[in-house]
């Protein structure tokens, strides 16, 4: 497994630091999500979400899906396509 590294990511359930969102598998395109070693769950489940979904949570005045916005969206590429896809 190859993690994907950032300067540092939070889980949207407890903010708590983490290296990692999800790991890739070197034999397949799949990932595995990384779980939080604070409570246990999924560091950013929003990672394997479409943008219109997080869009929707924002929506519906989610905290996690806000929290996966600030601290652990790439806003070069994945703003402008969540923007699109809800607006455009």
């Amino acid at each position: 497994l190859i993690p994907i590294m950032k300067s540092m990511y939070r889980c949207v359930e407890c903010s708590a630091p983490a290296s990692s969102l999800y790991k890739v598998h070197t034999t397949s395109t799949s990932i595995m999500l990384t779980s939080c070693d604070k409570c246990g769950q999924n560091v950013d489940p929003y990672v394997e979400q479409d943008s219109v979904l997080i869009a929707l949570d924002c929506i519906l005045l989610r905290a996690t899906a806000y929290r996966h916005i600030l601290w652990n969206l790439d806003f070069e590429m994945d703003l402008w396509n969540l923007f699109y896809y809800t607006l455009g």
